[in-house]
């Protein structure tokens, strides 16, 4: 979700997971892995930790999955 959008629509206590915070534009990829210790230094700055239960929602039908999927995948790498 954008974060205009985002500021307007969001699920109440949400944190807005941003794309360009969270990858980096490599060579080949558009938005390409950080290490682990780095994408995890970007999550606690959003308030998320260990324990934490983590709702990834987004809106529209076929980029909705995509812009929603990707940060699920990324959790789990």
């Amino acid at each position: 979700m954008p974060a205009d959008a985002y500021a307007t629509e969001h699920i109440p206590g949400a944190a807005h997971y941003s794309f360009d915070s969270a990858y980096f534009k490599s060579e080949y990829i558009k938005f390409d892995l950080y290490p682990p210790e780095v994408f995890q230094k970007y999550i606690r700055l959003l308030g998320v930790n260990n324990n934490d239960q983590v709702v990834i929602y987004s809106r529209g039908a076929a980029s909705g999955m995509m812009f929603a999927s990707r940060p699920f995948w990324t959790f789990k790498v």
